[in-house]
């Protein structure tokens, strides 16, 4: 994965920024701040307003993408940690970290998202003292367990800075409930008139745009499974996404499986990853996104795959 991005979150021109927004006073913001908001309701730029903001006093900003599946820092089904650095007249946003969740939707890896930002934040804050900026995905859905996830992610993490945007009040239990506590600072903020609601192919769109341009420079490499921890089980599908991980836990980067040798128990897998982040593998981590490397379309499936054991071959 690249190490340095220049001018990663500056913000462009085109962006219009609300009169809420010209209000917020970063200047008082420290330790983590948080973002929730409902898809499509201008969370990301605001984060990227923020982000900038906060750039222009202090030396060092740190963001958390932790959103699998319309992420900026990382390619779909990872959340991501970077840095925002002054250098010069520019801003340098440099990646720190990844952590691979196994799916584009947190709604079925709330426990993968939650320990993965938990570990994010936790590297942050070992490395330098400035404000963390957190965006979160739009999962806010009672039903779906969106306002669970958020009140679990403020009571793991204690954020010193909440900001909610609101179209009506799909937030107000998640709010009122963290205004009793009184630990977090809460700033309520309305959509922006100007948001508009992306529809799904857009999403799936952007989401196929990100796999292709991260897997444009990638190659078959044969991986022998038990030398690795393979997580949750070895049992691999055609074309099935995955991730590689260090022996912190961090991701190194993604894999499509293309082959599948139960006999010799290796595996074939298009991957970018170089040989120097190949030797840094100890584990291998299995997702739940099936990921067609000629159209980098893709579906979220529970799939029921051959054993590790089966001896056949796959095409």
């Amino acid at each position: 994965m690249p190490t340095d991005r220049p001018g990663g979150y500056r913000l462009n021109d085109a962006v219009e920024v609300p009169p809420d927004w010209q209000r917020l006073d970063p200047s008082g913001m420290s330790g983590l701040i948080m973002l929730v908001g409902d898809s499509d309701t201008g969370k990301t730029t605001l984060f990227r307003y923020l982000v900038d903001r906060l750039s222009a006093m202090h030396r060092q900003v740190f963001v958390v993408d932790a959103d699998p599946g319309q992420g900026r820092l990382g390619p779909p089904t990872m959340i991501s940690l970077a840095v925002v650095e002054a250098s010069g007249a520019r801003h340098v946003t440099r990646h720190i970290r990844h952590r691979f969740v196994g799916s584009t939707s947190p709604s079925a890896h709330m426990l993968q998202v939650l320990t993965g930002c938990a570990r994010l934040v936790e590297k942050a804050r070992g490395i330098g003292a400035g404000p963390i900026v957190m965006d979160t995905s739009g999962l806010i859905d009672p039903q779906k367990g969106g306002l669970r996830l958020k009140f679990a992610k403020v009571d793991l993490l204690r954020p010193s800075v909440l900001i909610g945007l609101q179209r009506g009040r799909e937030l107000e239990n998640l709010l009122a409930t963290l205004r009793i506590g009184q630990q977090t600072s809460i700033i309520e903020i309305k959509c922006a008139s100007a948001v508009r609601r992306r529809q799904f192919d857009e999403r799936q769109s952007f989401r196929e745009e990100s796999f292709r341009q991260y897997f444009k420079n990638a190659a078959p490499q044969t991986f022998f499974w038990p030398r690795y921890g393979v997580f949750p089980y070895p049992r691999f599908c055609m074309n099935g996404l995955l991730g590689f991980a260090d022996e912190a836990g961090f991701a190194l980067g993604l894999g499509i499986v293309k082959k599948i040798e139960a006999c010799s128990k290796t595996i074939s897998v298009l991957t970018p990853l170089t040989e120097e982040a190949q030797s840094r593998i100890r584990g291998i981590q299995l997702g739940d996104v099936a990921l067609d490397p000629s159209t980098f379309k893709h579906s979220l499936r529970h799939p029921r795959p051959a054993g590790p054991n089966q001896c056949r071959t796959r095409p």
